[in-house]
């Protein structure tokens, strides 16, 4: 009896998996983004870890990467804001007041309980388009992070008011 409910599980498991989407990546609690062709989930390393740091420090909070994703011409940074970190409208107006952080435009749209804070900002020779959202789970703010050397490219995801959010519904 034992053996065929470990059997029944062990094809539950195969059966999960093999339906799973690999464009899909899982990450927080209960969240998921929708990798496009080209990108590809990377493991975390030093050099991923600063340039990551170029933009998740804001003043004294600090952000948990949670997913590093790597298309052939921008990265992707994903955090989980937590704890203190965890409003998303206090950790723009963080961004906003950083000196050390070099924005330049911004824009807020929030309606009911989801908040949506977009940045635009250049540090060093890197542009980054900054994502601060909780539209994947009310409870958490995720903070996303669009990094390149092509500030046109950049530009261009920040211009596109549907993304990040049309890739954030695995479903």
């Amino acid at each position: 009896m034992r053996l065929r409910n470990l059997t029944f599980v062990v094809f539950g498991i195969i059966l999960f998996v093999s339906c799973r989407n690999e464009n899909e990546v899982d990450f927080g609690f209960n969240a998921c983004y929708v990798m496009q062709n080209g990108e590809q989930v990377i493991g975390v390393n030093q050099a991923v870890e600063d340039e990551y740091a170029l933009f998740y420090k804001v003043g004294e909070h600090t952000i948990p990467l949670n997913k590093a994703i790597k298309a052939p011409n921008y990265r992707t940074y994903i955090g989980i804001a937590i704890g203190v970190n965890s409003n998303s409208k206090m950790l723009y107006e963080t961004y906003l007041s950083d000196p050390q952080l070099h924005i330049l435009t911004s824009d807020v749209n929030n309606s009911g309980d989801v908040s949506k804070y977009r940045l635009f900002q250049k540090q060093d020779s890197v542009y980054n388009f900054t994502y601060i959202s909780n539209i994947a789970n009310p409870d958490l703010t995720m903070v996303y992070n669009y990094v390149a050397e092509d500030s046109a490219l950049i530009q261009k995801m920040y211009a596109d008011s549907k993304f990040p959010e049309n890739r954030m519904n695995c479903e």
